[in-house]
């Protein structure tokens, strides 16, 4: 039974930015694989070697590189196109598990960041760094509560961040104050989340989501009090079939 799940997405983004630093000479591999290798093949003399005299007279050894040239072209190529999309690969799960890691990291430290300013409220803007964390936090207020915050987390090469601005407060809910919300988070990726909330005083109100990469926008609903997000999106026509209602998972 597997308890714990590791990964090492620094060791991963690092493999993907050396494969990435490799692509220059990888294009030139392809291109003389594919070019080269059947320009050298299509010009080898029928009986005597005039055109090439550096290779020295017969065709032997012309001939034998145009084997050569034409064996290897097509292989190289194809390991070359398997080297870039190893290196995209490792690139794509590096930044899902960060951006994971980075989520948790930051939500915990904007969290603190918002609880020490209630101890301290007098002042109008500042910031917090949870130890153990590579995530900084920066807020402003009105003197009263915060009305906006920022926090950035690198990890591992890889930087996260998201801004929330904070409406009015319209009461308090189990979760903490009841208010509008907007939040951008950018991923490691570069790719930006915007996560709109809407709520009244009971808590009730709906939250969307929208992916600048996919130009995709999910939406929720929450009935207020202890209620969870629901997703209620409409299901695309590939879906398993499952009908039955997501609970949101994503920012809170």
């Amino acid at each position: 039974m597997i308890k714990n799940l590791v990964v090492g997405y620094a060791l991963l983004n690092q493999a993907a930015n050396d494969i990435k630093a490799l692509s220059p000479e990888s294009d030139r591999i392809q291109n003389t694989a594919r070019l080269e290798g059947r320009a050298v093949v299509q010009f080898v003399p029928g009986q005597v070697n005039n055109d090439d005299y550096q290779l020295g007279p017969g065709i032997n050894l012309f001939r034998a590189l145009g084997d050569f040239y034409g064996n290897w072209s097509t292989p190289m190529a194809n390991a070359m196109d398997g080297l870039n999309k190893l290196g995209s690969y490792f690139k794509q799960v590096a930044e899902a598990f960060a951006e994971a890691d980075a989520s948790q990291a930051g939500s915990l430290n904007a969290s603190a960041a918002i609880s020490k300013y209630m101890l301290n409220p007098t002042q109008s803007s500042g910031s917090y760094g949870l130890a153990g964390t590579d995530a900084v936090t920066t807020y402003t207020t009105n003197g009263k509560r915060v009305t906006s915050e920022t926090t950035t987390v690198n990890a591992s090469g890889l930087t996260y961040s998201e801004t929330t601005t904070f409406g009015p407060v319209l009461g308090k809910g189990p979760n903490g104050p009841i208010q509008d919300t907007t939040q951008v988070i950018t991923n490691p990726d570069g790719s930006t989340d915007t996560v709109t909330t809407t709520v009244n005083a009971s808590g009730a109100g709906t939250r969307t989501d929208t992916n600048s990469a996919t130009g995709q926008t999910t939406t929720y609903t929450n009935a207020g009090g202890d209620a969870p997000w629901v997703d209620i999106t409409p299901p695309s026509t590939s879906g398993s079939g499952d009908n039955s209602p997501p609970v949101y998972t994503g920012p809170k």
